[in-house]
Order: structure tokens, then C-alpha cells, then sequence
């Protein structure tokens, strides 16, 4: 009994026997569409690009595995819409779509593990790299309150006024003032209404730990009504 199959996927081999490159090319049934899946780089190609690299007539690229798929597979595939099927979600969508039927439960499970590991290491960079910009703003702007506070002509409005802020009792409220300004300034949207607010305030803690220039309780940040 005779079976048709379809081309699937093409893995590529770029070098030679000692090193190389591996890049996929991969087809998009309902859409009848190749792409190329190169580290982080994907890109639709045309199907002559496919067989000559594929062949061997590109430099010293040829493929190293080729995917086959039935022709009755293949006519499912024509009626999917790949965007549905999104693993870190980990839902339904997943487990009972085509793609999630045909990779083992433990292997979803692990799968969905890396994937909320990773979303925490991406998360916690873009915090630590918010809160930088937060403290290096606020470290710029005390710095400059301070040379006015200090400065010798007091019969300024502007120095008398800043040296009331940030005396004794007002000191910490004042500087917890600016930190949510600063926040304002290098994130565009105020501190109460990011999303991530909570995760670059614990960055900000940590590095305001030991630092007498920060408010010495970090964590108690102005609220709303305080602003108000």
C-alpha cells in the first residue's frame, strides 16, 4: 500500500565536517509558506531557497535531516492556525492541539518549567535594569537638591524651600517623593499603575540597602493618598 507524504521541516548543515552552523527551515501548511528558523532570527523563505540549499547548490550548506510528514497529517496541518498553539500557556489549547498531542505529557511539563524559568530571568533583568535608571536618576537629582540646599546664598526661595523638605522629620518623606518621581520620569507611567512596579521597587530596595543618600526604610514607600 502506497502513502503520500509531504516535506515538512529541513534541518541545514552550514560548514564543513570539522564545524558548521545548524539552522531549520520549516513549512507552514496553512499558509503554504516556508520559514527559516535561524538561533533567534525567523524569516519566510520561497521554496526554491529551500531545495537549493537543501541540495547542496548554496556554498557549503546541504541538509542534515529532513521531516516528513502523511498526506492525511498534512491535510490537518492545512486547516490550523499555528498562532493558537502557544506552550507557555500550558492550557487546553495546548495539551489537547494537534502540535501538544504529539510531544509526551513529561515533556510539556518540563517544557513549561523552562519557560516560566526563563520568563522569571527576563523579568528580573528588566527590572535591575529599571531600577538602575531609577537610581541613577534619583543618585542626580539629590545631588543637585543638595548643592542648592548647601549653597551659600540662603535667601533663595528655592534653597530655603528644599532645605525644609529635607529636614529631620521630612527628610525620608521627601526622598521617597523624589524616588517615585524619578520612577515616573524613567518609566513613563507613575509607579502605582506599572505592572511591574513591585518587582523594580524590591530591585530598588536592595540597592538602597546601607546607602545613607536613599530613605532609610526603602520599603515604605509614599502611598497614593500621601501624594495626593
Amino acid at each position: 500500500m502506497k502513502r503520500k507524504y509531504q516535506l515538512h521541516a529541513v534541518s541545514i548543515h552550514d560548514g564543513s565536517a570539522e564545524s558548521g552552523h545548524y539552522y531549520t527551515i520549516i513549512k507552514d501548511h496553512s499558509k503554504n509558506i516556508w520559514r527559516e528558523v535561524n538561533d533567534i532570527r525567523v524569516k519566510v523563505v520561497d521554496e526554491e531557497t529551500v531545495f537549493e540549499q537543501s541540495n547542496g547548490g548554496c556554498g557549503l550548506k546541504t541538509a542534515y535531516w529532513c521531516v516528513y510528514i502523511s498526506d492525511t497529517l498534512h491535510q490537518q496541518y492545512m486547516k490550523l492556525n499555528i498562532n493558537e498553539y502557544d506552550p507557555s500557556a500550558m492550557n487546553n489549547n495546548v495539551t489537547n492541539h494537534i502540535y501538544g498531542k504529539r510531544i509526551p505529557q513529561p515533556l510539556l511539563t518540563q517544557q513549561d518549567e523552562l519557560n516560566k524559568k526563563l520568563r522569571g530571568e527576563v523579568d528580573d533583568f528588566k527590572n535591575s535594569e529599571a531600577a538602575n535608571k531609577v537610581t541613577s536618576l534619583y543618585d542626580r537629582r539629590l545631588a543637585e537638591l543638595i548643592t542648592v540646599i548647601d549653597s551659600k546664598d540662603k535667601s533663595k526661595d528655592l534653597a530655603n524651600f528644599y532645605a525644609n523638605l529635607f529636614t529631620k522629620d521630612m527628610k525620608d518623606t521627601s526622598k521617597r517623593l523624589l524616588i517615585d518621581q524619578c520612577f515616573f520620569e524613567t518609566q513613563n507611567v507613575r509607579r502605582q499603575q506599572a505592572e511591574r512596579s513591585e518587582g523594580i521597587i524590591m530591585k530598588i530596595d536592595e540597592k538602597s540597602k546601607g546607602r545613607p543618600t536613599y530613605p532609610q526604610d526603602g520599603k515604605n514607600w509614599i502611598s497614593e493618598d500621601e501624594m495626593a
